[in-house]
């Protein structure tokens, strides 16, 4: 290592030339693997109250794509794009997205001091550990304001290497910190990023930001040996060896540091820190004239309720029906078969809007989106609306707003088992099969239907077990709407065929009530499945909030 203090020396003088950015880590497998579990759950917790179903993202260094698609599974049916300056981590997105049935999140090679897009494209622009390897973190946050839409949201997260800490000491990771810390420094990178964003921020013209902290923590004994495991693999890897090179490290001084690294992965007492730092900013608008509705709109809307406003009360919207209390359109009677007519617009809009959610092929997206403007045309014909006030009462859910209603069915065997679907969405995780009411249709009925299109079984939904509120419960990620969950004991008419399959379910299993998969935490939680499943045991009145 005698020529290391020499090669930092010599560079010093180049550190502020134009360098082409250069990812420290290397897109080696190791990487990619460690990377792959990595979920929008703990790595944008900050971000994700604001997002909503419709929203367009941008992604900036999607890695193998699992945040993408966590946080295109939230904002689904709007755009998701995902960028990324090499093909190695591509070709991994597009495979995961394969696996997890996401055919609609765009992953492309570009670099993010030149992207490819229009202006105000982007209603949320997201990145994560990406300044942390910039040379130019200013200019890369400058470019993704400008696609960043007035009034949305840039979403960054970074670490701090200065301020990471572990347990037990060793002398040579402590080695490894200012190694990798001096790489980067050479890459004209900056690896204590977390406590820069604001300044960077603010040198960009992002001054309304809201700035908060987070820690990756490896505390289990599985945590410390995988991450043991990793980082000795990625230190090991070629791109690491080749960078330590280059200041000056032997072979043998790196495979000391692998060592070390499994060691400590080793030791029942390991634990490591790693702090974040997280901004979210809010881009101004651009707007020299805006209208009482456009200025309600996507800010506050991102932002959320102010701290003097009660959530979950609506705002009032301006009207352009003008009418008095005596002949609004709504307080005319319908005959009746304008009130049919009515009821099958209301179940138009319900297909298209479901369609344009869960469509995948975009000639049925446009077939879809056909459907709803017709039901649009008819509704406005029968109740003399504009369509823009058919859109603001119907479409947008405007005035006074109720909760939306899902429904799950528990179907429990002689074992003291339960009937669990797992989703192709959600990373595979386990549910209870079940879904939304659909328009005009009732809860029972609705809960056997989604039984036989999720499980392939024809079901009797029995006993109503629970009524539940969603917001009282731990769900995540939270939704923009409020939801009724509803579920129901149900007995089967028939047997269960494990190896069905359906467009949202990959698998069918029965498992037993103490020992649950993992769960999709948006859907049910192991306190709801053994509240129905007391219920089965024991029929009463069912549980409500």
């Amino acid at each position: 290592m005698r020529d290391y203090h020499r090669y930092m020396a010599s560079n010093a003088s180049h550190q502020h030339e134009q360098y082409t950015n250069r990812y420290t880590h290397g897109h080696e497998q190791a990487v990619l693997a460690n990377h792959a579990q990595r979920r929008a759950a703990d790595c944008a917790a900050y971000l994700l109250p604001h997002l909503r179903p419709g929203m367009s993202v941008l992604d900036v260094g999607f890695g193998p794509g699992s945040i993408t698609l966590d946080l295109a599974e939230v904002v689904a049916p709007g755009r998701v794009v995902g960028i990324e300056n090499t093909e190695a981590p591509r070709r991994a997105a597009q495979d995961n997205a394969t696996a997890r049935g996401d055919h609609r999140t765009e992953f492309v090679r570009a670099d993010v001091m030149a992207m490819p897009f229009e202006d105000n494209s982007f209603d949320v622009v997201h990145a994560h550990q990406v300044l942390q390897h910039l040379a130019d973190p200013v200019g890369a946050l400058r470019d993704m304001a400008r696609v960043c839409k007035p009034g949305g949201l840039i979403a960054v997260r970074d670490a701090d290497y200065a301020a990471m800490s572990w347990y037990p000491e060793l002398p040579k990771l402590e080695t490894w910190r200012t190694l990798y810390r001096d790489i980067a420094h050479a890459n004209h990178a900056e690896p204590d990023a977390g406590r820069h964003l604001r300044r960077w921020f603010r040198e960009a013209g992002l001054t309304s930001l809201t700035v908060t902290t987070s820690n990756f923590s490896y505390s289990s004994v599985q945590q410390c040996s995988g991450w043991g495991e990793s980082q000795a693999r990625r230190v090991g890897g070629a791109a690491f060896r080749s960078q330590a090179a280059r200041l000056g490290f032997s072979d043998d001084d790196v495979m000391a540091i692998v060592d070390a690294w499994r060691s400590w992965g080793s030791d029942p007492d390991a634990f490591f820190l790693v702090p974040n730092t997280e901004v979210l900013a809010h881009v101004a608008k651009e707007r020299t004239e805006v209208s009482q509705e456009e200025s309600s709109s996507t800010a506050e809307e991102l932002a959320g309720p102010s701290a003097s406003e009660p959530s979950g009360v609506p705002k009032p919207k301006p009207t352009t029906l003008e009418s008095t209390p005596d002949t609004t359109p709504e307080s005319l009677p319908l005959s009746p078969a304008s009130e049919q007519l009515h009821r099958i617009a209301m179940q138009l809009t319900a297909i298209s809007e479901t369609g344009l959610w869960y469509g995948k092929d975009q000639f049925d997206i446009e077939r879809f989106a056909n459907v709803g403007e017709l039901a649009r045309e008819l509704m406005e014909h029968l109740a003399a609306h504009p369509l823009a006030e058919y859109d603001r009462q119907v479409a947008s859910v405007a005035g006074y707003t109720t909760p939306k209603v899902d429904v799950r069915g528990a179907v429990f065997n002689e074992k003291d088992e339960v009937l669990l679907v797992r989703e192709t969405l959600d990373g595979g995780r386990w549910t209870l099969p079940g879904g939304w009411c659909d328009i005009l249709e009732s809860p029972r009925p609705a809960t056997e239907r989604e039984v036989l299109e999720e499980a392939g079984l024809k079901v009797k939904a029995t006993h109503l077990a629970a009524v539940v509120d969603r917001e009282k419960w731990p769900h995540y990620p939270p939704f923009d709407y409020h939801i009724y969950k509803m579920f129901y004991v149900c007995e089967p008419e028939g047997a269960v065929d494990l190896d069905y399959t359906s467009n949202e379910t990959s698998e069918v299993g029965w498992f037993p009530v103490d020992d649950l998969p993992e769960l999709s935490p948006s859907r049910v939680l192991p306190e709801q499945i053994r509240l129905a499943y007391n219920h089965w045991l024991n029929p009463g009145p069912a549980y409500s909030d």
